[in-house]
């Protein structure tokens, strides 16, 4: 018979045994612990058949991680007894490949990682396949390092469709019709941002261009952008105002866009480039807005009116001065800028010989080709001789510093026709600036 000191002796050693079993192979809750840390990263690509999820991270247990990888299903909560994808590479971050899709289905994937204490999962994804018809999505990007004779052209494959992009690039011409005369530049085909580079420009030309990707189901392209080339060297060492840009044309320099604008015209009827609407050799006092006020009375003969009012004259002279005669408001007989001259220093208004000159180099014909130069001429109308504001959006009229009898010379260009025509000096049109020589 046991003794009763044997019997507490075999229960304690009883005890202890079980407390060191615990201590090798570890306990459920130390087991739970020692799991791996896992996060799902994010679906980079994907078509019909196959989606990759990358950035998926395995934050390192002590334990050593014996799989790790992607499963999905298409059934929330997908677990590794269902079906899995090894990830790659071998380190913290890795990515799955997964296959075997099926097209306008939804999935949902997790990250998992395996350790001898079990299995742990990131966060949920969820994702639905394109249609095995889908072409790609991509987008054209704005022209960038545009120099007299090359350019850079970029461009984004954002999706690839129903199957995988196998060919990208840019197609570019002089024509607007690319399709007909396009030149095609190849990137390396794949989802993400490419650029090509384009050699043998010519100089002041207009160039189109936009992106394109193929997949499985055909071609689809970006949108349809320009940009145009500078002259040769106009502008060569000279620096713009505050708030400007410069652009050469026709062997000139000039600002690039319409005084009083906010930004370079982006089309023809772009109310942010329109900018200011000056009286005929009237300074910038606050008359040049659109919305300014109007007022009957007349400057006093020889000067400036020193207020913001835009003063109307509908009866002959149709003048906003007394004098009618008084002709070098904007420019001296010698052709230097007055102080009533609206344009930054060192740059004054374009005399009408050199707005002649301008139409005759860009072979313009109308307002459309005006936008189309490095000028970027907007159709921002003007205002009559009673204050309206009028064929904005149709036309676009630009003073000049130059005059004829009782009228100012101006720049006139619309849907049909673009040449130098005499206004009625109470009028308010735009004002491009040009380079003093």
């Amino acid at each position: 018979m046991m003794r009763q000191n044997d019997m507490v002796y075999r229960i304690f050693q009883l005890l202890f045994l079980v407390f060191a079993l615990c201590l090798v192979a570890g306990c459920d809750k130390e087991d739970n612990g020692r799991k791996p840390t896992v996060i799902t990263g994010e679906v980079t690509e994907l078509t019909a058949t196959w989606a990759l999820i990358a950035g998926n991270e395995l934050v390192q247990s002590n334990a050593s991680v014996t799989a790790k990888g992607v499963t999905w299903d298409t059934m929330p909560d997908p677990v590794v007894a269902h079906q899995q994808v090894p990830g790659t590479p071998e380190d913290g971050i890795f990515e799955s490949k997964i296959s075997g899709l099926q097209g306008d289905a939804t999935y949902y994937a997790r990250a998992f990682a395996t350790n001898d204490a079990g299995t742990a999962y990131g966060n949920q994804l969820t994702f639905t396949t394109p249609s095995p018809d889908d072409k790609p999505l991509v987008e054209t990007k704005a022209a960038m390092q545009i120099q007299v004779d090359a350019v850079q052209l970029h461009g984004e494959v954002k999706k690839h469709g129903g199957t995988a992009v196998t060919r990208c690039g840019i197609v570019w011409s002089t024509d607007p019709d690319m399709d007909s005369h396009g030149t095609y530049v190849d990137a390396v085909a794949g989802i993400g941002s490419f650029d090509v580079s384009v050699q043998g420009l010519d100089p002041e030309t207009v160039y189109y261009y936009r992106a394109y990707a193929d997949n499985d189901a055909g071609r689809v392209y970006g949108q349809k952008k320009d940009f145009c080339t500078p002259a040769t060297d106009a502008c060569l060492g000279v620096n713009a105002p505050a708030g400007f840009g410069v652009v050469a044309f026709d062997e000139r320099c000039w600002l690039d866009r319409n005084l009083g604008a906010l930004r370079v015209a982006e089309s023809l009827h772009d109310d942010h480039a329109y900018g200011s609407l000056y009286q005929w050799g009237r300074g910038a006092d606050g008359h040049q807005q659109p919305s300014s006020g109007t007022t009957e009375t007349l400057a006093l003969p020889g000067e400036q009116p020193h207020h913001g009012d835009f003063i109307v004259k509908y009866a002959y002279p149709f003048d906003w001065n007394a004098d009618n005669g008084w002709v070098n408001r904007w420019a001296l007989p010698n052709g230097n800028a007055t102080n009533a001259d609206p344009c930054p220093n060192g740059w004054r208004v374009p005399t009408s010989a050199e707005w002649a000159s301008a139409i005759a180099h860009g072979n313009w014909k109308n307002k459309q080709d005006a936008f189309n130069s490095p000028l970027r001429l907007p159709a921002a109308g003007k205002r009559d001789d009673k204050g309206v504001l009028e064929y904005q959006d149709a036309r676009g009229y630009y003073w000049s510093s130059s005059h004829k009898n009782i009228f100012g010379e101006a720049l006139n260009a619309f849907d049909t026709g673009i040449f130098i025509t005499s206004y009625y000096r109470v009028g308010g049109m735009s004002v491009r600036c040009i380079k003093d020589d």
